[in-house]
């Protein structure tokens, strides 16, 4: 199920209001799946929809544990559901996550690369190796 909701990934639509906050990001994601907060909990592995119902109303923070599955079952970055649940945490936390995340983005093209590289590798551990800055790109099986 493909819901578009607000982000920060250049690849995912955006919608004209951004979520403020998880709670208005499942409430968006409702509106738009139309799946209860027992549905919602249900897919989460929670027990009872009234734990879904506090995180949406604010009552109850997202335990960490769920930010991977409910990134999934709203088809979104789980990197932005991480930045809404540090938003309460402090500025210094949120800024500091943003730095490390802007270091580690890369392109397209290099995921495509980095992802052939894998390929090929079998599973085996490699080191990749550029000769003399050319376009030319080696791996070398440890």
């Amino acid at each position: 199920m493909i819901v578009n909701l607000e982000i920060t990934m250049k690849i995912t639509p955006e919608l004209p209001v951004p979520a403020a906050t998880i709670a208005s990001l499942i409430n968006a994601f409702q509106a738009e799946s139309g799946l209860s907060d027992g549905d919602i909990a249900a897919r989460l592995g929670f027990e009872q929809a009234n734990v879904v119902t506090c995180i949406r109303t604010g009552q109850m923070r997202l335990p960490w544990s769920k930010i991977t599955p409910l990134a999934e079952l709203m088809d979104i970055d789980p990197e932005r559901i991480i930045e809404l649940a540090l938003q309460g945490h402090g500025d210094a936390l949120l800024q500091h996550f943003r730095a490390l995340q802007a270091r580690c983005q890369i392109s397209p093209a290099e995921l495509r690369l980095l992802e052939h590289c894998r390929a090929l590798s079998g599973g085996k551990v490699v080191s990749p190796v550029i000769i003399d800055g050319k376009s030319v790109v080696a791996l070398l099986v440890a």
